[in-house]
């Protein structure tokens, strides 16, 4: 079953409605009646239960399909010489990673900047030697995740096109206040960035973790440069999105669908 928040308050207050029913009825009507009013609220509650149990179902089943179609869309647009790497859980999703791919074809970025390493790194190294140039740096604040990425990358034949830095996390000062984030000299040598894909620090750190990317990558991002934020249903990089989108006007917005959503800032030509 697939309980949500809402759900949870609604069976609380429909047990805690239950009780008191029951108990009002033992009082005033007599021990018989308060057994009926437990019996119809009882069955009520258990017809909310279905419900919800269906209503989970056909959500699951929805997302399955439209996972298994985007896995197979990503198989048709990158010819993969080993196993696909994960794309559940943490790890970008079959959708994100087929809007990543388009979004390289499309732009034909030089440089492509990935904050936080993984599955998504592979898919851009392929995307990438499929343009025939360019280069994906994706940091990574830990060194034993980034191992794990670089050992992918070379077994799929990506290390000459994907890259991942060692970058600690680091108190940045932006706002007037601290931020953490990927210690800055690990991209002192790129010039120009024309894609960047915002994917960490993890949200868990501090409220709106991710908000310095933009700021921070601001000057040296290409006048046609993309920023794309994952998990942009939630709340956190929601507010981010809008706040970029007021501090750096010549950004247009666009949400991607998702399972987590997807956010796509394209500088404006205009």
């Amino acid at each position: 079953m697939n309980f949500k928040h809402e759900d949870t308050l609604l069976l609380v207050a429909a047990t805690a409605l239950l009780i008191a029913a029951s108990a009002l009825a033992w009082a005033t009507v007599g021990g018989m009646f308060a057994v009926l009013v437990a019996i119809v609220l009882s069955f009520g509650g258990l017809v909310g239960l279905i419900l919800n149990v269906y209503r989970s179902r056909v959500k699951d089943d929805r997302a399955l399909k439209e996972h298994v179609q985007s896995l197979l869309h990503l198989t048709n647009l990158l010819d993969f010489r080993a196993s696909i790497p994960a794309l559940t859980g943490w790890a970008a999703s079959p959708q994100l990673a087929c809007t990543l791919v388009s979004l390289v074809q499309e732009h034909e970025p030089e440089v492509v900047v990935e904050l936080g390493s993984g599955s998504s790194t592979v898919v851009l190294g392929y995307a990438i030697e499929q343009q025939g140039r360019g280069r994906v740096i994706a940091l990574d604040h830990l060194a034993s995740y980034g191992g794990e990425t670089r050992t992918t990358l070379a077994r799929h034949g990506l290390s000459d096109w994907a890259e991942v830095r060692h970058a600690p996390l680091q108190d940045v000062s932006l706002n007037g206040e601290s931020w953490p984030w990927y210690d800055p000299a690990a991209l002192e040598d790129q010039s120009t960035i024309d894609m960047v894909l915002v994917d960490g620090p993890p949200h868990e750190l501090r409220s709106q973790a991710r908000y310095p990317a933009l700021p921070l990558l601001a000057d040296r991002l290409s006048e046609t440069a993309i920023l794309v934020l994952d998990d942009a249903y939630r709340e956190e990089e929601a507010s981010i999105a809008e706040a970029w989108c007021e501090q750096f006007p010549d950004f247009d917005l666009e949400i991607r669908e998702s399972p987590y959503g997807t956010a796509v800032l394209q500088r404006s030509t205009t």
